[in-house]
């Protein structure tokens, strides 16, 4: 896999063993891809050499989210991706702790939104808000 999306106890021993990976090596990479997502920048920084980087992914030294790119993303976001880049694998989120976040689980809009998008039907219902909302302006 790419090193960047690597949990820790993978890249440890790369090439090695893969005795080491599990569902949760997995729930690391989702908590990369879910910061990447929230902020568009990667977790551990990418203007230092892979030896360096390699180890801030190892110690779990990503990079702060704060600032600009970070202030409109709610704390229950942030406890996410923070549980889900834990470096020890025994307190790192599963599949099913990940699914039964607040962050999920307290904003079933945003859960319906994002299982409408992955099926293509979000568009339906963006043009159907429009619409109510252009009726709504009309009246």
């Amino acid at each position: 896999g790419t090193p960047v999306y690597m949990a820790p106890e993978v890249a440890a021993c790369a090439g090695h063993d893969a005795s080491s990976y599990s569902a949760k090596s997995d729930c690391w990479s989702l908590g990369v891809v879910l910061y990447l997502l929230l902020c568009g920048r990667h977790p551990f920084p990418s203007n230092v050499s892979e030896a360096e980087r390699d180890q801030k992914i190892k110690d779990g030294k990503m990079n702060p989210m704060v600032g600009s790119r970070w202030k409109h993303i709610s704390d229950q976001a942030k406890a996410l991706v923070r549980a889900l880049l834990e470096v020890d694998p025994e307190k790192r989120l599963s599949c099913e702790e990940t699914l039964a976040h607040p962050w999920f689980t307290k904003s079933p809009d945003v859960v319906d939104d994002a299982t409408n998008l992955m099926n293509g039907s979000l568009d339906v219902k963006v043009a159907q808000m429009r619409r109510e909302t252009v009726l709504k302006a009309e009246d």
